[in-house]
């Protein structure tokens, strides 16, 4: 193991660095999605639906080989060269786009957990939506998701250690 050990903390900012600004994006992005999700704008509904469907029954590994392809191919058709480009952009991307379906579905099931009475009562004291989210909705979808969301986070470090 000591041998290992320098490699392993030479690695460590890389992984962190992918981690961290993976989940911010994946975490606004499953946010949307999630609200997408629930909302009743239809057009918007079925395409989170599908998105989140692909994302998360495809391969995570399939997931970058696609994106670390796809990028480049559109780039190129539209005039950017992207040879200079950091791989590990293609990295954040995928691993934000996957782990976002993930969050989405978290957010979406602690949303749909909630006691419809308690959005009630809020309305009935005169609450708006933005109150009736900040005070009723967010506080209890939050300690719901919370255990979900830390382990898919814990789940994305792992996944760290496959980028190109």
């Amino acid at each position: 193991m000591k041998q290992y050990l320098p490699a392993l903390l030479k690695a460590l900012p890389t992984t962190l660095y992918l981690l961290f600004i993976s989940v911010f994006f994946a975490l606004i992005l499953g946010f949307f999605l999630a609200w997408a999700e629930v909302g009743r704008i239809r057009p918007l509904k079925g395409i989170a639906s599908v998105f989140i469907s692909f994302m998360r029954g495809t391969p995570m590994l399939v997931q970058i080989l696609l994106i670390f392809i796809l990028i480049p191919m559109i780039a190129y058709q539209n005039g950017v060269d992207t040879n200079n480009w950091n791989p590990s952009l293609y990295a954040i991307v995928a691993f934000s786009l996957n782990e976002s379906a993930f969050f989405a579905e978290i957010f979406r099931s602690a949303y749909l957990s909630l006691d419809r009475g308690q959005m009630e009562a809020a309305e009935s004291l005169g609450m708006n939506k933005w109150q009736l989210f900040r005070r009723v909705i967010f506080p209890q979808a939050a300690a719901s998701a919370l255990p979900n969301t830390t382990n898919m986070i814990l789940e994305l470090m792992k996944n760290t250690s496959i980028e190109p």
